[in-house]
């Protein structure tokens, strides 16, 4: 999680991390992060916790990502920026 205004370097290499980026490229270049109920997960329930953030991407650039075992695939990475994100109701 960044705060408002802080910018950070993404390195996406899984496919749906990919599409998410892919996909607010074609929109408008922001995307959403949230964060999971570790206690949740704990008894293996899915559940999301009442903090996120708005990502705008800033750079992005192609890159290459090399598993733990020396295996290789594409991946992007991505200069971004937590953008004020709009109240939402209660």
């Amino acid at each position: 999680m960044l705060a408002p205004g802080q910018r950070a370097t993404l390195h996406l290499y899984d496919s749906s991390s990919l599409q998410v980026l892919r996909q607010a490229r074609v929109q408008n270049d922001t995307f959403g992060q949230v964060v999971l109920d570790a206690a949740a997960l704990e008894h293996r329930r899915f559940k999301l916790m009442s903090v996120g953030s708005i990502l705008k991407i800033l750079s992005w650039q192609p890159s290459t990502h090399t598993d733990k075992f020396g295996g290789t695939s594409s991946s992007i990475r991505a200069e971004v920026r937590e953008e004020e994100a709009p109240q939402l109701p209660r």
